[in-house]
């Protein structure tokens, strides 16, 4: 994964973690409570409205200049109301605008019913009043008394009924304004009285009705709507919230592990990081080494060709030297050559001319072979004699052996087939595989054995290196071929011998594995293809 990505992931997630912030907070709980406040105010302004329409119509207020004033506080606190469940409708909850829609409209009924009462009732007390004028004409008027005591009691119902409606006699009104004499004869008050009565009894009618249709108005009924929406808004608010606040603690945990993951990676990484390090360190070292053995392989061969040349001619005139002894001395008791008998001296000189001669080879064939296993590696690019790199690579390890066991065995096959690869490698894997087998033995006594076959039936040489050493755990086998992975840290183990040669058996589609059994013994085995053409023809277009 790289930076860029878990920048960007990182990023998502916290603006996931934002979004997630705002929307559990319960936002539109201010909207509510600003709602109730409305409500409440709006309620307190309908029910002086009422109070004043009452007075109003009982006569206790002399003017209407109160009933628009209530009416705009009405309107006022409808308003916030309305805002209110707009604010809501904007955060998809629409159920208090509706209901506030329901109750606007109920209250716009209330005041067509307010204008439509105060207009009807402006025009009952004017009538009441021209009532008032016509009763004293006619108690003024001497003429025609039976018709002006008839107008009288009819003004007096009618006054009755003005004043106190819930206690006259509709009917009797209606007689007693039927039993008027209104005809061409009669005065011109009692037609009045007749025609204004009349329209009083219909005012009063209006008035009353409107008045009831007033009070009636569901105005309470609907605010009990909106309060009931508000507290279902406010509920469903907050279920939305504690929805988001669990959404906000899975996406914290998503984050979180996520984080862990980046740090156990960049952990990871860093380790990798040291790994590699510590393998460009170990193979700086290994390129400094090879250069110092070719370099001190190179100085120690020039004296050794010079002692090489030296045992050789020396030898020769210790023979020539002996001859023309044997001649003129004889077998003299009485000579010496370096403090030693002659008689002695005479079997003892041609074989340390020998061991010198044969001693300066050996350090020759050493030099050679180490410079050749020092040598860095290059391709496959070869015909490689199996039993001859094994050879190679155990008498580099003479000293080692011989310090760390007494029972070496070496069993190679005859008559191996060539496998296509590079000596260098081949040996350097034995090397690995025998070192790693000694350094496992507790004592001289236990093992080595290298051995090497042939599988005819796959066609596969076999090179195998058995020890009787202490063993591997078998939660150990599966990790042998990791670089660096060693059970040897204690005594100085670097975890890359077995990686190397399990690398360089894989470069010849070879395979190396390991069987073992703790206190046992360990047994390694290396199997790689006869010749393998592909190989051959790559290396060759290489």
């Amino acid at each position: 994964m790289t930076h860029g990505r878990a920048i960007t992931t990182v990023a998502a997630l916290l603006l996931l973690l934002t979004y997630l912030v705002i929307r559990s907070g319960s936002s539109d709980q201010d909207f509510r409570t600003r709602g109730q406040t409305a409500l409440q105010a709006l309620q307190l302004s309908d029910a002086a409205l009422n109070r004043a329409v009452l007075m109003v119509r009982a006569g206790l207020l002399p003017h209407y200049d109160s009933l628009p004033a209530l009416g705009r506080d009405l309107r006022r606190e409808l308003q916030a109301l309305e805002r209110e469940g707009a604010a809501l409708a904007a955060n998809d909850d629409d159920v208090v605008a509706r209901e506030t829609q329901r109750l606007n409209d109920v209250l716009a009924e209330k005041r067509r019913l307010i204008e439509e009462f105060t207009s009807d009732n402006a025009v009952l007390r004017n009538s009441t009043t021209y009532l008032g004028y016509l009763v004293q004409r006619l108690s003024d008027d001497r003429r025609d008394r039976r018709g002006r005591a008839r107008a009288l009691e009819a003004a007096h119902a009618l006054m009755q009924l003005v004043q106190a409606p819930e206690l006259a006699d509709m009917e009797a009104v209606d007689a007693a304004l039927d039993a008027l004499d209104t005809s061409d004869s009669s005065s011109a008050t009692v037609r009045a009285l007749e025609s204004h009565g009349q329209l009083i009894v219909e005012l009063l009618r209006g008035v009353d009705s409107g008045l009831r249709a007033i009070l009636a108005t569901p105005v309470g009924a609907h605010v009990e709507a909106v309060q009931q929406a508000l507290l279902q808004s406010a509920a469903a608010a907050e279920a939305r919230a504690t929805r988001f606040r669990y959404l906000l603690y899975g996406s914290a945990l998503v984050l979180l592990a996520y984080l862990l993951y980046l740090f156990a990676r960049l952990r990871a990484n860093a380790a990798e990081l040291r790994r590699k390090e510590l393998q460009l360190i170990q193979a700086n070292k290994m390129t400094a080494l090879g250069m110092l053995v070719s370099s001190v392989a190179h100085e120690i061969n020039n004296p050794n060709q010079i002692v090489l040349t030296n045992a050789g001619v020396l030898a020769t005139a210790v023979e020539d030297t002996l001859e023309i002894l044997d001649e003129r001395c004889g077998p003299a008791k009485d000579l010496t050559v370096a403090g030693i008998p002659y008689t002695e001296t005479r079997d003892t000189l041609p074989r340390l001319a020998l061991d010198i001669e044969e001693s300066a080879r050996r350090i020759e064939w050493i030099v050679g072979d180490l410079k050749h296993f020092a040598r860095p590696g290059g391709r496959a690019n070869e015909y490689v004699d199996v039993n001859e790199a094994v050879r190679r690579a155990l008498r580099l390890l003479t000293y080692l052996v011989r310090k760390r066991t007494d029972a070496f065995h070496v069993k190679l096959a005859e008559r191996l087939p060539p496998v296509w690869g590079n000596a260098q490698h081949l040996e350097q894997v034995t090397v690995n595989l025998v070192v790693n087998a000694l350094e496992a033995l507790p004592n001289r006594d236990r093992s080595v054995t290298v051995t090497t076959a042939y599988d005819a039936t796959d066609g596969l040489i076999v090179l195998e290196v058995r020890d009787e050493g202490t063993g591997i755990e078998a939660a150990h086998l599966a990790r042998l071929g990791e670089a660096f992975f060693t059970t040897k840290e204690a005594t100085g183990g670097t975890g890359l011998g077995i990686a190397i040669a399990s690398s360089l058996v894989r470069l010849y589609d070879g395979r190396l594995t390991f069987a073992s059994e703790p206190g046992k013994g360990t047994h390694a085995t290396v199997t790689l293809p006869e010749r393998r053409p592909s190989l051959e023809k790559r290396a060759s277009v290489a």
